[in-house]
């Protein structure tokens, strides 16, 4: 003989809201705690940033110093010395060529800045 298993009904229709409210209360806590921790993990992003950019440039120049290395045949070291002068070099080349522009823009805006004076003092002394 088969049993028929009744499931008691339950009353669902507080269970969405209370599911939502105890996901609000969660993350009011989380929000509070992370506040409290705010200057702990500032402190942290501080202290770890510059290790995560060598990171990021040892993961970028990684390939060049190997090419150098497998090219020249030199060691490691001189390959990252050899990359690194590269890159200051065309940083260096970079400025140099950029450098006639910065001055000639500096100019014609310190130009520009000399003949608004006499009006904006003008428009000063009507108040």
């Amino acid at each position: 003989m088969r049993r028929l298993l009744v499931q008691p009904q339950t009353d669902n229709s507080l269970s969405k809201p209370l599911t939502i409210f105890l996901w609000l209360v969660i993350l009011c806590l989380v929000l509070g705690l992370l506040s409290f921790l705010r200057p702990v993990l500032v402190w942290a992003l501080n202290v770890s940033s510059p290790f995560f950019v060598g990171l990021i440039i040892a993961y970028i120049f990684n390939p060049l110093v190997r090419f150098i290395e497998r090219r020249m045949q030199v060691s490691r070291t001189i390959g990252v010395l050899l990359t690194y002068g590269l890159i200051l070099g065309l940083l260096a080349l970079f400025v140099i060529m950029l450098m006639p522009i910065l001055v000639a823009q500096l100019r014609l805006g310190i130009g520009n800045i000399l003949e608004r004076i006499p009006v904006v003092i003008a428009l000063i002394s009507e108040r």
